[in-house]
């Protein structure tokens, strides 16, 4: 399939992937083209699909946002239809894979791995080591004074092992590609003073994609970060560190770019996203885009639908021209199920927050508990060609690849 027929259908499907679109959607038009070669993502908090809003705190204290009803599940069934792969938001995050030192817990893991399996969608695995969310188990303070370099060197290197071959024995071929770290670097482009960061150094990252590599040599590792797509301190920050990785032989595949766009900062100026994927792309490097929503609520963002949709398709035309761009993942299936769509909405004149008890009025502004999310434009268009029951494969079949 050509680049410019890869470009036309990205556009297309991101145009089309509000929740209502895909499930009033009809049968694909007569000779639809089959899925772009570039994989096409969402994200899944596992917990709340299942339960809605009714789910137990997560380890981490999240409440599931408003929009995971007790019907998500059977919408989500019908949204995934346009998608390639499912990355989970939470599951695979220290905090919920290993509880307590020493102790595994791959339950809801293997639920995940087990319906992408079932289903014919590949797993991103998110993620391996994020030192901002960390288990307490690591972080309290009587622990904090006790670690040493060496002692956390080996427990990161046992949990990286663990979690990579377990998905590699227990589901092979599901999740061939791992954000290894997660951000690492401060908006000034120093590294994050987390834990890991204060007590082994900053070589922890390398240390990690050296753990993770000899865990399971065949698997693609990503740095992934944000405000890595348009120029800033933290962009070069992650430039340089990908150029020394390379230099040195670190085994490095890729870079994740969030692309958290509008969100309470500018949006990148046209031609930057693209040249920050061909920056890494002349490295040899893969590049993914791996979290993407553009704000339209403030705080979150304040964009006309127009304009949303109109970021979506130069993202997606950008990934889908350069080949070095292997993916594009939207965080959330519509725009309430976004990381943002969960957090407290600024009204709409007073500037509060709905969780102020000071203004009723306030609290009107963003739907109630109950109705349905609201329609994201910019995720909505053609849907419609990929949704008939025949786009879903059959349990056990490969008609969704990497």
């Amino acid at each position: 399939m050509a680049r410019t027929e890869v470009v036309t259908r990205l556009r297309a499907t991101l145009a089309s992937l509000s929740l209502a679109v895909v499930l009033a959607a009809g049968a694909p038009p007569a000779g639809a083209s089959p899925p772009p070669e570039v994989p096409l993502g969402t994200s899944v908090w596992w917990a709340c699909m299942q339960a809605g809003t009714q789910s137990p705190p997560t380890p981490a204290g999240l409440g599931c946002p408003r929009a995971y009803t007790p019907r998500y599940p059977e919408q989500l069934a019908a949204a995934h239809r346009p998608f390639d792969v499912i990355v989970p938001e939470n599951e695979l995050k220290m905090a919920w894979t290993q509880p307590s030192q020493g102790h595994y817990d791959f339950t809801v893991v293997d639920r995940i791995l087990a319906y992408a399996r079932d289903h014919g969608f590949g797993v991103r695995g998110h993620v391996l080591v994020y030192g901002k969310g960390l288990p307490d188990w690591m972080t309290s303070p009587l622990r904090q004074e006790k670690w040493t370099r060496d002692s956390l060197l080996a427990v990161l290197k046992d949990h990286i092992k663990t979690v990579m071959q377990h998905a590699a024995r227990a589901y092979p071929g599901v999740v061939r590609e791992w954000d290894v770290v997660n951000e690492a670097f401060d908006s000034d482009g120093g590294y994050d003073g987390n834990l890991l960061s204060r007590v082994i150094g900053p070589d922890y990252v390398e240390q990690a994609f050296r753990f993770a590599h000899e865990a399971d040599p065949d698997a693609l590792l990503f740095y992934n970060d944000y405000d890595a797509d348009q120029p800033g301190p933290r962009a070069s920050a992650i430039l340089r560190m990908a150029k020394d990785f390379v230099a040195r032989g670190v085994p490095l595949d890729g870079i994740g770019l969030q692309m958290h766009l509008g969100m309470a900062r500018p949006l990148p100026a046209p031609g930057d996203i693209a040249r920050t994927m061909r920056s890494y792309a002349d490295l040899g490097l893969r590049v993914a885009v791996t979290e993407m929503d553009v704000g339209l609520v403030p705080p979150f963002g304040a964009l006309t639908a127009e304009r949303q949709q109109a970021v979506y398709q130069e993202v997606a035309g950008d990934c889908a021209a350069i080949p070095a761009c292997t993916g594009l993942t939207v965080w959330g299936v519509a725009d309430p199920l976004s990381w943002g769509g969960s957090l407290p909405r600024r009204c709409c004149s007073t500037g509060t927050t709905r969780r102020s008890p000071r203004s009723p009025r306030c609290r009107r502004c963003s739907p109630e508990p109950g109705r349905a999310p609201r329609r994201s434009p910019g995720r909505a268009a053609a849907a419609r060609s990929r949704s008939s029951p025949s786009s879903t494969p059959a349990p056990g079949s490969s008609a969704r690849r990497w």
